[in-house]
C-alpha cells in the first residue's frame, strides 16, 4: 500500500479549492505542490503497509522540508496541510489503510521532526565509531555482518540493497574490492523501481570485508546473476541491523533493543564523506536527489568509481 503523490496532485487541489477558503487554499497549494514535485524528481511515493514504511514515509516528508530547495519552511502550519493530504486519500483503502493513514498523520507533528538548528545534534547522537560498527559485525551473524557492512559502505537505502542482484556487482575491478551499481529499488506491493534520477542511478564500493562476504554469500546460496540477493525483503535487512546492534548492546537503551536501524548507516557514511571530501562528492556517493549545486550532477557519470572507502574493513 503506498500513496502516489504527484499522480493524485490535481485531484487533490481540485477537492482542496471546493472544500476550503480562498486564502486557506492558497496556503495548501503552496505547501503541497512543491512536495508533489519533491516526489516526482525523486521518484518517491509514500508506502503505508508496514510500521516501518510508515517512518520511510515520514523520512520522505522530512528531506522534502530539510533539503528541497523549493519547499517551504517547515512548521506546525506546513505539517497540517501535510495531514489534509493524507486525510483526502483515506477513501482509497480499506480500513487497515486508513488505520495506517492516521497512523502517518500522527507522526506529522513538529516535534517529531528534526529542524536545521538539530542537525548538528543529530549528528553527534547518530554518530556510531570504527568500534561500535565492528562490534556488531563480531556478534552478529555473518549474514547480519553482511547487512551492517554493505549499509555501512554504500550508504545505500535498504529498498535499494534489497533489490540488488549480482550483475550489478563488479568483483575484478581494478580499483576497488568490489563496485557496485545501484539502479532499482525495491518498491513494497509495486515490485521493484528503476532509479529514474541522475542522483540515484550511480555507483558506490565495498570493502575488502565486505565483497569476501557478499561473495560467499552468493556462491554458498547459488545465486544466479539475474536474481535478487535479498529476495527484496528490505525487513529482513532492517531486521539484521537491530538484531546485530542489540546483540553488541550498542546504543541499546534499558536493556532492550537498539535505537540503530538502517537508516542510521545512510546518515554515518553521509557525515564521514562530507567530513572528508565534501557535500557534493556526499550526495553523489548516497544519491540524494536534491543538489543546489545542479551543474555537478549535469557532468556526474553514474559509473564512476570514486575510490572513497577501499580502504575500510579489510
Amino acid at each position: 500500500m503506498e500513496i502516489h503523490v504527484d499522480v493524485n496532485l490535481e485531484r487533490f487541489l481540485s477537492h482542496s479549492e471546493e472544500e476550503n477558503t480562498p486564502n486557506y487554499h492558497r496556503q495548501i497549494k503552496y505547501t503541497i505542490e512543491p512536495f508533489a514535485e519533491y516526489c516526482r524528481e525523486n521518484d518517491r511515493t509514500l508506502p503505508i503497509e508496514t510500521e516501518e514504511d510508515l517512518y520511510t514515509s515520514a523520512d520522505h516528508i522530512e528531506e522534502f522540508f530539510q533539503e528541497y530547495p523549493d519547499s517551504p519552511k517547515l512548521s506546525s502550519t506546513r505539517l497540517s496541510h501535510i495531514r489534509t493530504f493524507l486525510d483526502f486519500f483515506k477513501e482509497d483503502f480499506s480500513f487497515r489503510g486508513r488505520s495506517q493513514i492516521d497512523d502517518l498523520k500522527d507522526m506529522m507533528k513538529i516535534g517529531n521532526f528534526q529542524t536545521e538548528e538539530d542537525e548538528e545534534k543529530e549528528n553527534v547522537e547518530k554518530r556510531l565509531s570504527d568500534d561500535e560498527i565492528e562490534q556488531a559485525c563480531q556478534e552478529g551473524t555473518e549474514f547480519q555482518e553482511l547487512v551492517v557492512r554493505i549499509l555501512f559502505d554504500t550508504g545505500c537505502r535498504k529498498q535499494e540493497v534489497a533489490a540488488l542482484k549480482p550483475k550489478d556487482i563488479d568483483f575484478d575491478h581494478n580499483e576497488v574490492p568490489a563496485a557496485v551499481k545501484i539502479e532499482r529499488a525495491y518498491d513494497g506491493a509495486d515490485g521493484v523501481k528503476v532509479t529514474k534520477t541522475e542522483a540515484g542511478e550511480r555507483t558506490v564500493e565495498l570493502s575488502s570485508r565486505a565483497a569476501e562476504l557478499m561473495q560467499k554469500y552468493i556462491d554458498e546460496n547459488e545465486i544466479g546473476q539475474d536474481e535478487f540477493i535479498f529476495e527484496l525483503k528490505d525487513w529482513k535487512i532492517y531486521r539484521a541491523v537491530k538484531h546485530a546492534f542489540t546483540q553488541a548492546q550498542v546504543r541499546v537503551e534499558n536493556g532492550e533493543k537498539t535505537n540503530v536501524t538502517p537508516h542510521w548507516m545512510r546518515h554515518n557514511r553521509n557525515t564521514r564523506i562530507k567530513e572528508e571530501h565534501g557535500p557534493v562528492v556526499a550526495q553523489k556517493y548516497i544519491g540524494h536527489g536534491n543538489v543546489d549545486m545542479t551543474d555537478h550532477y549535469t557532468q556526474f557519470d553514474p559509473d564512476e568509481v570514486q575510490g572513497l572507502i577501499a580502504g575500510e574493513g579489510n
